[in-house]
C-alpha cells in the first residue's frame, strides 16, 4: 500500500509542474475573452483580405488590403488608392 501511495505523490507532483502558473503581472487581473467586432468588406470598403495592419501615434489603424490602404480612425474608414 505505501508504494502506490508514493506513486500517487509522484504523479501528482509531475502533474502539477505541467500546470503554467500565471506571471505575477497577471496575478489579480480578469480573463476572459476579448472584446472584438467583425467589419466586413462592404462596410468598410476595401476588399476581402488584409496582408498587414500599422497604427501611428495618434492611434490610427492602417491596413494593407487588397483593395489599398485602409485607414480607420475608430470611428469611419476610409481607402487610400495605391498603385500596383
Amino acid at each position: 500500500m505505501r508504494k502506490n501511495h508514493l506513486s500517487f505523490l509522484l504523479i501528482a507532483c509531475w502533474c502539477g509542474t505541467l500546470l503554467p502558473a500565471a506571471p505575477p503581472a497577471a496575478r489579480g487581473k480578469e480573463f476572459g475573452i476579448p472584446f472584438f467586432r467583425y467589419y466586413a468588406a462592404k462596410e468598410s470598403g476595401g476588399g476581402v483580405q488584409n496582408w498587414g495592419v500599422a497604427q501611428d501615434p495618434r492611434g490610427v489603424m492602417y491596413f494593407a488590403n487588397n483593395a489599398g490602404v485602409l485607414e480607420y480612425d475608430g470611428v469611419a474608414w476610409h481607402l487610400i488608392p495605391i498603385t500596383n
